[in-house]
């Protein structure tokens, strides 16, 4: 009879899944507890078979075989074998029974400690990993949804409270990501000496077994001295055809186990692929979270900028209010004085309706005078019209007034001390500061970049206004956009050109400084003709427009 040592059914014809625990080391959870529950089915058939020899007593025992140098020498197939090969040779030489039956007692007393040792220390790796894992997904639970909560209630206080909290609320989340990195390298760590631990544990479980694979090379040396022993009880293999039958049958039952175990081996690793199919989920939503966060930071600050122009134009705009205030201020008082002169001008037309009406009689009376007159001096007309012609002319050569003699050459303008001669026009402060415009064309304000730089006073806008000369000699001024307005002798100038006169009061600003505006020796020597002008031939206000 051939003999056959392997057992091909307790391992489900797969031999690269019978290694021992000492080769388990780099394989996922899933497959460790595959193997020992293997282990386990394999070590209770074995228990059970040598309970049922104790029970029967009759000095039967199952027959062994050398293991084969393939196999490899794991304790818990070396303790298998004994009763796994139903081919073995009839010829037996004599043991003791006893003897044998006590060494397998104590090997499968050893076999079942290590496996439940090393199914209890998996089982407490497996629950520890899921308990982390647990904790690993709510964290991120947590983490998402008081990311979600913050960002919105972030959002609502900056658009009802209009970015008051906005430094308090960065600082808040940037505490937030510190403590959320802080618990995971806390947990990485954590999880990096849980691992030191396991493979501490494993190391301990690995010499463990290194110690019984020792203890079973001694066994396995017994047998073999008891295979002389075997083929004596040969004879009894009649007797165990029902005890082979009934543990083909176990192995049968073993390899239905065998298939449920792959069965719920797939439905793990099918579990398992949803896990991380929902981890990489859970990923993605927390990326999304990240981005949602940046777009929320670019809207604070967009919505930051805005406000900034928003105060600035309220800044400008309560400005324009205070200039205009002013100018109702000043309207209020010309209509004030516009009312007298009203009621002044009533006085004087009623005034001269009655001289009207008093010269109107008068005339009445002359006319009735002359009309008499007339009537006697028709008669004697040819001879008085040569008299009253001559005393006409004499009467007329007497009442006309005599002739003025020619106006004298205005005087020249005094030279101003500390003004070049190229200057056209001179701004005098009230501190007796000069400001030369030094071209046709000048701009005026407070930065350096300007013709004319007047520092010194924030009324005074960086290009607050333009005075500029025609080539008839005409000075012309405008506001160049200032903040707080341009005014031409108390009148306020637009960006439409005023024409100006030597002697005008300029102020730049409701309450800057003011200047009073002369010509220059570069305009006199430009334009001699206005000598006169400059020297006060005509008075009056200067706010006419240009082309008027």
């Amino acid at each position: 009879m051939q003999r056959d040592d392997s057992l091909p059914e307790i391992y489900g014809g797969d031999p690269g899944r019978g290694r021992g625990l000492a080769d388990l080391k780099g394989w996922d959870p899933l497959d460790r507890r595959i193997e020992v529950e293997k282990k386990e089915k394999y070590g209770q058939a074995l228990r059970d078979q040598m309970a049922m020899n104790s029970a029967r007593g009759t000095g039967e025992a199952t027959s062994t075989s050398p293991l084969p140098p393939s196999r490899g020498s794991s304790s818990t197939r070396a303790a298998g074998e004994v009763i796994a090969s139903p081919h073995a040779s009839p010829h037996s030489s004599g043991l003791p029974l006893g003897a044998m039956h006590g060494t397998d007692g104590v090997a499968a007393a050893k076999v079942a400690q290590v496996q439940e040792m090393m199914r209890q220390r998996l089982q407490a790796v497996q629950d520890e990993q899921h308990r982390q894992w647990q904790e690993v997904q709510h964290a991120l639970n947590n983490q998402l949804h008081a990311a979600r909560e913050a960002a919105e209630q972030a959002v609502q206080r900056e658009c009802a409270e209009a970015m008051r909290g906005q430094a308090m609320e960065i600082d808040s989340l940037r505490r937030g990501l510190d403590e959320v990195l802080s618990a995971q390298r806390a947990r990485e760590e954590l999880s990096g000496h849980r691992a030191e631990a396991m493979a501490e544990e494993l190391a301990g479980a690995r010499q463990a077994l290194h110690r019984l694979e020792a203890e079973s090379e001694g066994c396995r040396g017994q047998l073999q001295s008891l295979g002389g022993a075997v083929q004596e009880l040969s004879r009894a293999r009649q007797d165990q055809a029902a005890q082979q039958e009934a543990v083909s049958r176990e192995l049968a039952d073993a390899r239905a186990s065998m298939q449920r175990l792959q069965a719920q081996s797939e439905d793990f690793q099918s579990r398992l692929q949803s896990q991380m199919q929902e981890m990489e989920r859970l990923r993605a939503e927390k990326s999304e979270c990240a981005r949602a966060h940046e777009a929320c930071a670019r809207d604070r600050a967009l919505l930051f900028q805005r406000l900034q122009e928003v105060e600035s134009g309220l800044s400008e705009a309560r400005s324009q209010l205070r200039e205009h205030s002013a100018e109702i201020e000043r309207l209020k008082v010309a209509h004030q004085e516009c009312a007298a002169a009203r009621a002044d001008l009533a006085r004087q037309l009623r005034s001269c309706e009655d001289s009207l009406q008093h010269v109107r009689e008068e005339q009445r009376r002359l006319f009735s005078e002359a009309q008499e007159a007339v009537a006697k001096l028709r008669a004697d007309v040819p001879r008085l019209a040569e008299v009253a012609a001559h005393r006409v002319l004499d009467g007329v050569q007497r009442a006309a007034p005599p002739s003025p003699p020619p106006p004298s050459p205005p005087p020249a303008p005094e030279p101003m001390a500390d003004v070049s001669e190229n200057a056209f026009a001179v701004l005098r402060g009230p501190d007796g500061d000069l400001y030369e415009l030094p071209g046709l064309d000048n701009v005026i304000g407070r930065s350096t970049a300007c013709d004319t730089c007047i520092p010194g006073s924030q009324a005074i806008s960086n290009k607050h206004l333009g005075i500029s000369f025609s080539s008839d000699g005409t000075a012309s001024i405008k506001d160049l956009g200032s903040r707080n307005g341009t005014f031409l002798n108390d009148h306020r100038v637009t960006a439409t050109a005023l024409v100006m006169k030597s002697g005008d009061k300029v102020q730049l600003g409701v309450d800057g400084p003011s200047f009073v505006f002369t010509w220059g020796p570069a305009y006199y020597a430009r334009w001699p003709r206005e000598l006169q002008r400059a020297s006060g031939g005509a008075r009056g206000r200067s706010s006419s427009r240009v082309g008027r």
